[in-house]
């Protein structure tokens, strides 16, 4: 059984508002995913972004996520692979840290919440948001639209780039070791507070609310 919390804190860091509190498993689990980002990677690029079904999908694919991810990860070994062949210089590679939340909205219609966090020397940005460039912006549309595209179901649908959107302010580029770095992190720690929140993630179904890239589960607090 998950323990809940209704603080207004998770051991010293800040939580948003929640109605009917957190899960502290969840909680626990995005420290350990900045914790395990910021002693990789010096700098780090992180963002949020929000996927969304078409009306006629399988709402109990249980292997969605899992199939976006997957994309998301060749495009990047790809992006590296590219920029390597093509560099006379260094070129920073990236391991791909994500934190994930399945919802349901009042329709009963389910969307996913994702934050990613990647190598802030490979990446600083999401790029210009405009379709056919060569950006993550673009790279995070096709991934999406490659895990939707895979599931075989009846009625095929025309793709539509709304089924992606990055919500104001959803990016966030932080060095450790420069100041403001505590304020940021404290920052980005309490918008992640909100995957972990009940409300919104009904149990029962067979289907995950929740997850993480593989990391190490130690934590330095």
């Amino acid at each position: 059984m998950k323990n809940i919390t209704n603080q207004s804190r998770y051991l010293t860091l800040p939580l948003l508002p929640s109605k009917r509190g957190y899960f502290t498993n969840y909680l626990r689990r995005n420290l350990e995913v900045l914790e395990h980002a910021f002693r990789t990677y010096s700098k780090v690029f992180a963002f949020r972004v929000d996927l969304r079904l078409p009306d006629d999908f399988n709402y109990y694919d249980t292997n969605l996520i899992t199939r976006f991810f997957a994309s998301l990860k060749a495009m990047l070994n790809a992006d590296y692979a590219n920029k390597k062949r093509n560099s006379t210089s260094y070129v920073h590679p990236s391991e791909l840290i994500y934190v994930w939340t399945r919802e349901l909205g009042h329709s009963g219609k389910p969307h996913y919440h994702v934050c990613i966090l990647l190598n802030g020397h490979a990446y600083r940005s999401l790029g210009v948001f405009q379709e056919g460039r060569e950006n993550l912006y673009n790279k995070i549309i096709s991934a999406w639209q490659s895990a939707l595209y895979t599931h075989f179901y009846h009625n095929p649908f025309c793709f539509k780039p709304t089924l992606v959107s990055f919500p104001p302010n959803s990016e966030y580029f932080i060095e450790r070791n420069k100041q403001g770095f505590d304020t940021k992190y404290r920052t980005l720690f309490k918008r992640l507070s909100y995957f972990a929140k009940i409300e919104s993630k009904p149990t029962g179904l067979g289907v995950r609310n929740y997850g993480t890239s593989r990391i190490p589960l130690t934590v330095t607090v």
